[in-house]
């Protein structure tokens, strides 16, 4: 995917994204509210003010990959609410 650029031109596209590698990708000021990503690659991708408010991601590899200012209300990864996922982080590091 080296050197391809994808716009999204309406804010109001709900993506529904499956079996892809956007790996080394970016997302500067991106909407993906209520997207749905399946089995996609994101490793070293850099993601910044996205807002992934109620998107649903499963089985997706997030390795490497940098996440600024981004929002995650109601955004599950693998069934888990990813604000649960850090409280528990923040809870395991005061131990």
């Amino acid at each position: 995917m080296a050197g391809t650029k994808m716009e999204i031109l309406d804010s109001q596209d709900e993506l529904h994204v499956q079996n892809t590698d956007l790996s080394d990708s970016s997302f500067d000021e991106v909407d993906l509210s209520n997207s749905t990503f399946r089995d996609v690659d994101f490793s070293e991708a850099e993601f910044e003010n996205v807002s992934f408010a109620g998107a649903s991601i499963k089985d997706v590899n997030l390795s490497g990959a940098l996440l600024e200012n981004c929002a995650f209300e109601k955004t599950r990864i693998n069934g888990v609410l990813l604000t649960d996922l850090f409280a528990a982080y923040e809870k395991s590091k005061r131990k």
